[in-house]
């Protein structure tokens, strides 16, 4: 997703919407219908590709872009899987692991994919009980 450390907002798109399909197929229980992901993370994908200005996301800005991106989650996964009070709390810990992987404001392709793996699970862990705590992870 990250060439040379530059996201485009069409590129952010792009591999967006794969990664809607993902976590559509991964959130379980009927909560979130594939549809509904793709709709809302269609959205996410937009914030993400204006946060990437030029390529450099410092950490301040990834926190606070994920904070939202954290409130949009919680409303966005209904039926009690996940209350938006806990998307908030283990979002924010997504969101230091985004701070924590946009070192020195580049993130290369090789780096973005690894990590990126690893929030995959989180997301998956999240959505099947609703409780993954910062320690558990």
């Amino acid at each position: 997703m990250c060439l040379g450390g530059i996201v485009t907002r069409g590129v952010a798109n792009e591999n967006w919407a794969y990664v809607a399909e993902l976590i559509g197929l991964m959130c379980l229980g009927g909560a979130v219908t594939r549809g509904v992901a793709n709709e809302n993370w269609a959205y996410v994908a937009e914030l993400i590709g204006l946060m990437c200005l030029g390529g450099i996301v410092t950490r301040g800005v990834a926190n606070e872009n994920w904070a939202y991106v954290a409130e949009l989650i919680g409303l966005m996964c209904l039926g009690g899987i996940v209350t938006r009070g806990v998307a908030n709390e283990n979002w924010a810990y997504v969101a230091e692991l985004i701070g924590l992987m946009c070192l020195g404001g580049i993130v290369t392709r090789g780096v973005a994919n690894e990590n990126w793996a690893y929030v995959a699970e989180l997301i998956g862990l999240m959505c099947l009980g609703g409780a993954v705590t910062r320690e558990g992870c």
